[in-house]
């Protein structure tokens, strides 16, 4: 079980960095119009972000004291926006809620993950 924890972990600081980028990507393609369909990345994108959700709840139900200050409902009510946001067809909004919001909390999430922690795990 340690083992898996620790491959998980290991995984998410390797996908987080990617995600970032991603996310400057997408932002950057909304604000310069530099892509005639943004959106075609967004199913990829979200299937990232379900991912990092999915594997930080595993690695805090193995152990709830690790990743624990983690605020997952946070994540989802910036998700939720920019669901909105595409909505409405509000694309500075959008590019905002991205480039201020979701990549600060991934950027949050990686800095968490990168601390070590102290006979967890």
């Amino acid at each position: 079980m340690k083992q898996q924890l620790n491959d998980l972990l290991n995984s998410l600081l390797d996908y987080l960095p990617k995600l970032i980028t991603a996310t400057d990507d997408i932002s950057e393609k909304l604000e310069t119009g530099a892509d005639s369909d943004p959106f075609s990345l967004f199913k990829a994108y979200f299937d990232g972000i379900g991912w990092v959700l999915e594997a930080i709840k595993a690695i805090q139900a193995a152990d709830e004291r690790y990743l624990s200050s983690f605020s997952l409902e946070d994540l989802n009510g910036k998700l939720t926006d920019m669901e909105e946001s595409m909505a409405n067809q509000d694309y500075v909004m959008l590019s905002d809620i991205l480039q201020y919001e979701i990549k600060e909390a991934l950027e949050m999430y990686l800095e968490q993950i990168k601390k070590p922690q102290e006979d967890v795990i």
